[in-house]
């Protein structure tokens, strides 16, 4: 905020009677002041005004000459609007009301004080003139969503472009995870990437109804849901979406059946694109986790333009995302967790026996172990203990250290991919196409073409790097009289992959201008999503747990998860084969909707109006 002085229009349209002090003001902002210094009070209350679509601030000047009042407006608020084609008999305010609808901008003020042109307060926006809430609300957004207030009937959450600024998100997940209370996705996709086969597409559960029952809109239309693994179709993916390119979120966390169909019983969430861009920008935003890893960075480059003076418009924005993640390695959290869990001994069955460096031992009916008498015959007095690397494989020496260790389990993660190395948040590489053309055909038709096309990929490491089996007591290889259960790591071994998600979205429509205020559209979207999840790596085959389970193939060495850790990894090797698979899943979506509306009576607390819509899906 900056002085108490306006500045004025310094052509034929300033008169000095009527300057005035209007409070602090933003920097460059103008007064606009009418021709001459007739008394206001002597101008008729309503005019008849026809003027053609130009830009706004041409639009105001226009309007305070022909009433004779007094504007007042910041210059960098306006750069970038227009105004719409108007006809009619319009008070002053009237006009000024007409030409803002849709904008995101109010008037304040009366005729004999002066009118100020602020931003609207985002619940305050109110539906453009004649334009009914399910249209698509004038050509500054194309948002064909229900517009709403915060006192409506349903809860609905706003979050306006500063919000999302400042909640410093790097996806929308994880944007509407810290804004919206209702959201009880929890950990996102990337935070569980074992459960979700590395994606990192975005989950949304309004008030814990599921994600099936959460609907996902941009601009108000469906975007493409997502085929999932159970051959079911699963919550739209818009995680690639950069928050850079929002003008607002809105949630209406209440049941929407009703009104959208199935799919809404949880609540609808709204992603308003941004809109109307003029010029070009580019923006880098990068950063680290406090403990300075899992970097993240994100550019966004956008493009505007007018080849015709304002008839058409064209914007493109583009973005890319990408995350590193984090390994097991790089926090603690594993380590915590099985310290806990295994405080106590084993929770269970042998197969909860951690994997770790070592041979992890259990019996498998729980009973406690005994040494045979070749190993030195000791009870042990515990079902479990473990074998470390360093121990020696002679049966005194093995003995020793598995009577030494009764009672213990080896919890600290093994070194390489399927330990230290497994992901513990997936990476991230996504990338956003937008693009927008519009043109005005006249005052009465617009048409528009809208594309979105959205590429997100997750990248884990697999923790394939384990051997789990049994012994039987009368197996030569058990130094125990009871039959055990053992895990222990296979290093070499270890997949990476993930799953990718590509959406695209294209849409079209025509909006016009009826009689009396009343339109009509005609919007036609299809959409389709491709999922792709596909891992390689270095596994081992099924021939490997017949040698574990001591019947070895002709000619393959045999497996002694007792012998040292040199001689097993090498008997290992001659098992280990490279692995792939891939498994793709397609998706396609079609919406038409023809839209007529417009108002059937005005009352003084707005218009009351009607809609007829036909769709099919």
């Amino acid at each position: 905020m900056t002085g108490r002085a306006a500045l004025c229009c310094k052509s034929e349209m300033c008169d000095g009677a009527h300057m005035r002090n209007f409070g602090p003001l933003m920097t460059a902002a103008i007064l606009i002041t009418p021709f001459a210094a007739t008394s206001v009070a002597a101008e008729p209350a309503a005019q008849r005004l026809t003027m053609r679509s130009k830009p706004l601030k041409s639009a105001l000047l226009e309007v305070a000459r022909r009433y004779k009042v007094e504007i007042l407006f910041s210059n960098d608020t306006l750069r970038s609007f227009r105004a719409p084609a108007i006809s009619g008999t319009f008070t002053a305010q009237e006009a000024l009301s007409a030409l803002l609808a849709g904008s995101g901008l109010a008037v304040r003020g009366s005729r004999e004080s002066g009118f100020m042109i602020v931003r609207a307060p985002q619940s305050d926006i109110p539906p453009a003139a004649g334009m009914p809430d399910i249209l698509v609300v004038g050509h500054k957004t194309q948002n064909a969503d229900i517009r709403r207030r915060s006192n409506d009937v349903q809860p609905y959450q706003v979050l306006a472009r500063r919000d999302i600024r400042m909640a410093q998100a790097g996806t929308v997940d994880e944007l509407l995870g810290k804004r919206v209370s209702q959201n009880t996705a929890g950990l996102s996709s990337a935070q569980k990437p074992q459960g979700s086969q590395g994606s990192v597409r975005s989950n949304f559960n309004l008030r814990g109804l599921g994600m099936d029952e959460t609907l996902v809109l941009i601009d108000g239309r469906p975007m493409p849901r997502v085929p999932g693994m159970k051959f079911a179709l699963a919550q739209a993916d818009v995680n690639a979406l950069s928050t850079g390119a929002l003008e607002r979120a809105e949630v209406l966390t209440s049941t929407a059946g009703g009104i959208y169909g199935p799919g809404a019983m949880g609540g609808v969430i709204n992603l308003v694109l941004r809109r109307d861009y003029r010029g070009a920008e580019v923006t880098a935003t990068s950063g680290l986790t406090s403990r300075g890893d899992g970097a993240y960075r994100r550019w966004d480059a956008r493009a505007g333009f007018t080849p015709d003076g304002g008839a058409t418009d064209v914007m493109i924005a583009y973005s890319r995302i990408m995350s590193d993640g984090l390994s097991n390695g790089e926090r603690d959290y594993a380590d915590r967790t099985r310290a806990r869990k295994y405080a106590g001994g084993l929770p269970s069955l042998y197969v909860e026996l951690p994997l770790s460096s070592s041979v992890n031992i259990a019996s498998i009916g729980g009973t406690p172990l005994t040494l045979r008498a070749a190993y030195g015959g000791q009870a042990l007095g515990s079902s479990i203990t473990y074998l470390a690397p360093q121990d020696g494989r002679s049966p005194g020496d093995l003995g020793a250290a598995l009577s030494s260790r009764a009672g213990g389990l080896d919890t600290g993660l093994p070194s390489g991919e399927g330990g230290t190395g497994s992901t513990l948040v997936a990476a991230q590489r996504s990338s956003m196409l937008l693009a927008n053309l519009r043109h005005r055909f006249g005052s009465r038709l617009e048409a528009y073409l809208d594309l979105i096309r959205l590429s997100d990929k997750g990248i884990i490491n697999y923790s394939r790097s384990s051997l789990t089996g049994t012994l039987s007591a009368d197996d030569p290889r058990n130094p125990f009289e009871q039959d055990i259960g053992f895990v222990m790591p296979a290093p070499g071994l270890g997949t990476k992959g993930g799953t990718e998600t590509r959406t695209t979205r294209v849409n079209a429509g025509l909006i016009v201008s009826l009689a009396d205020e009343w339109k009509a559209n005609l919007d036609v979207s299809l959409g389709r999503v491709r999922q792709l999840y596909a891992v390689a790596g270095r596994t081992y085959g099924l021939d490997a747990l017949y040698a574990l389970y001591g019947v070895p193939l002709a000619g393959r060495p045999a497996l002694d998860p007792f012998s040292s850790a040199a001689d097993f990894n090498a008997a290992l090797a001659d098992y280990k084969v490279q692995s792939s698979f891939r498994f793709a899943q397609v998706n396609r979506m079609s919406d038409g909707a023809l839209r007529i509306a417009g108002p059937l009576a005005r009352l003084g607390g707005g218009p009351v109006t009607a809609t007829f819509l036909l769709e099919q899906r």
